[in-house]
């Protein structure tokens, strides 16, 4: 008996979905957008799904917009971050 795993591959992902938000979620203005925490779940087009903590999203081709450690201005007040996957 020949038991073959297939497992999620990022390259071929078609949902980005939230699992978990980060640890910090209020800022004033001035502070660093800090990411640590974010988890998001990647589905590919086979259905298989992969957990991708932040610390793990370039590794996997994900990005976000504004970038970590982007410094917040009143402008950014209300705005969300954008997450994408691939180019």
């Amino acid at each position: 008996m020949n038991i073959t795993y297939e497992e999620m591959n990022p390259s071929k992902a078609i949902l980005i979905k939230v699992k978990k938000q980060p640890a910090k979620l209020k800022y004033a203005v001035g502070d660093k957008l800090d990411l640590r925490g974010l988890v998001v779940t990647l589905e590919d087009i086979d259905g298989f799904r992969k957990d991708v903590a932040f610390e793990d999203f370039a590794a996997n081709g994900i990005t976000a917009e504004p970038a970590n450690d982007t410094d917040l201005t009143l402008a950014d007040n209300g705005k969300k971050v954008t997450l994408r996957h691939g180019d």
